[in-house]
């Protein structure tokens, strides 16, 4: 037993993070180019959104890294085709959602895939990975207070 510890503190440092935690967790994720970890974390958002319409952002941004993680092994067609479909379920979010600048990931995605497609199958070992962007996480105030009457409506 952990002395000084109350039931309710002990049951705090059980409970998962809040939906701002995970998502920062996230983009730190993409940005540190894990992108399979990156997609775990998401997926367990995804999963747990009680918001269907923003369920498609989320699946956008789990496609959009999966992309770049076959970019990361050479396939080819699972990185064109996953940063087209991810890309276009986020692009309907632009210019903003959740903290993150949909406009500028979608133009950044663009690039990297007219990149994947100069390059073709048999060059993508060239890809300039320098061209993989980087999200910038701003507030996430929206989530929270949106994810928070979502699970109020959906709990019972």
């Amino acid at each position: 037993m952990l002395v000084g510890a109350t039931f309710n503190s002990l049951v705090a440092m059980c409970e998962e993070p809040d939906i701002a935690t995970r998502f920062r967790q996230a983009i730190d994720e993409f940005n540190g180019r894990l992108f399979f970890e990156c997609h775990e974390t998401l997926e367990a958002i995804w999963m747990e959104d009680p918001n269907p319409r923003t369920r498609l952002f989320f699946q956008g941004l789990i496609q959009i890294a999966v992309g770049f993680y076959h970019l990361g092994n050479l396939n080819f067609k699972g990185a064109r085709n996953l940063l087209e479909r991810g890309t276009t379920k986020v692009e309907a979010f632009a210019p903003e959602r959740h903290g993150v600048d949909v406009a500028s990931l979608v133009v950044a995605v663009a690039t990297c895939r007219g990149e994947i497609e100069r390059l073709g199958r048999e060059r993508l070992s060239e890809f300039d990975a320098a061209l993989v962007p980087t999200l910038n996480l701003g507030n996430l105030d929206e989530l929270e207070a949106e994810w928070n009457r979502g699970s109020a409506r959906t709990s019972v």
